[in-house]
């Protein structure tokens, strides 16, 4: 299912289980990314899917949108149930002013 930027800050702020499952490469993590998201690389993903719990919701999001839609179809695939991707990704998430970290 599609996810909005405000839709997973809103999740985020009120403390809900979901995993943010950043998709993008290391540099465009390194220059700015959501605080306490996973990092694995899309291409990756299917090599790497034991570090995403399959018992919570995952949020996808990469810079725009393409990477993440790939990763939820990896998901989905892989039989997580609760697979959102973000729509706008971290172009839009950074549009509206929402904070990131390079931490």
């Amino acid at each position: 299912s599609l996810l909005s930027v405000h839709q997973l800050k809103g999740k985020i702020d009120r403390d809900e289980e979901i995993i943010t499952l950043d998709t993008r490469e290391q540099a465009e993590w390194d220059s700015g990314h959501i605080k306490k998201a996973l990092h694995i690389y899309v291409g990756h993903l299917e090599q790497r899917l034991t570090e995403v719990p399959k018992d919570k919701p995952v949020a996808a999001i990469c810079n725009v949108g393409h990477r993440s839609g790939l990763s939820a179809s990896i998901l989905l695939r892989a039989g997580y149930q609760q697979v959102h991707n973000v729509l706008g990704s971290m172009k839009a998430w950074q549009a509206v002013g929402f904070p990131v970290t390079t931490d």
